[in-house]
């Protein structure tokens, strides 16, 4: 096996490698899905297809597993650190710092507040038939009032970043032409 032939599995300064790239691809698809899923159940109302994309792709079961995933993620990003692409220091760079930092926080506190939220409900979470918060059967009423006020508008300013980092992707590559994309593609 040649060097160009082999799979680049970490980062390198012109490029994200592999599992980077399969990490935000990933994320890319089930953020899809739960956007997809929330708006669907917000413009229909609860009906035979709403409560089947429910069974499908549980809201709950693919937070989760997105939690994990953003954790994975800010770790994997912490290991590449040195190899990260687009590391060029100027002003444009610096925003997208803070934009990516944004992203990554509400990535976080969002799936985390939901597992919260179950967690006062005393309902628990189990997640592919694995219990990962146990039921206490103990409603901690003052918490889950304040989640359920953060929760859902949070994930809104999580789309609305997400439109405003897909926005930028594409006039980085269709206006500007700087080739920003090419390294997570």
């Amino acid at each position: 096996m040649t060097v160009t032939n082999r799979i680049n599995w970490l980062d390198t300064p012109s490029r994200f490698g592999l599992i980077s790239r399969t990490l935000h691809w990933l994320m890319a698809l089930l953020f899809l899905w739960q956007f997809f899923s929330v708006i669907v159940w917000h413009t229909f109302g609860r009906t035979a297809f709403t409560l089947w994309m429910d069974k499908q792709g549980s809201h709950a079961t693919v937070g989760f597993l997105l939690f994990i995933l953003v954790i994975i993620r800010a770790l994997w990003r912490g290991f590449n650190r040195h190899r990260y692409p687009l590391s060029r220091p100027n002003k444009a760079n610096k925003i997208a710092i803070v934009g990516h930092i944004t992203l990554y926080l509400l990535m976080f506190v969002i799936p985390f507040l939901a597992l919260l939220r179950c967690y006062a409900d005393g309902k628990g979470v189990v997640v592919m038939g694995i219990p990962v918060l146990p039921a206490t059967g103990i409603e901690i009423k003052g918490i889950t009032v304040w989640i359920d006020m953060m929760h859902g508008p949070l994930a809104w300013l999580l789309l609305f970043c997400i439109g405003g980092h897909i926005l930028m992707a594409i006039i980085h590559s269709f206006i500007r032409r700087d080739a920003n994309l090419r390294p997570m593609i």
